[in-house]
């Protein structure tokens, strides 16, 4: 969590089309938006609730599906 964090704060990317979150990491270098969701969801559900509700998650998901199904790799 520490190097994601360093990478947001640094203002790397971390999204990949593949709907995984990039961490930098060497042994788990890619965290899937759903088990990022549920990260957030053990530390504060209603955190969780807030990001579901006010952010576009889901289009986020939908999105980087089609562009993984197309082959364009970001």
């Amino acid at each position: 969590m520490q190097r994601l964090r360093n990478r947001i704060a640094h203002h790397e990317p971390i999204l990949s089309s593949q709907n995984a979150v990039y961490t930098g990491h060497s042994t788990q270098p890619m965290i899937d938006l759903v088990n990022v969701l549920e990260c957030v969801t053990w530390i504060s559900p209603g955190t969780a609730d807030w990001l579901r509700q006010t952010t576009p998650y889901e289009q986020a998901r939908t999105l980087l599906a089609e562009v993984g199904s197309s082959g364009i790799i970001l």
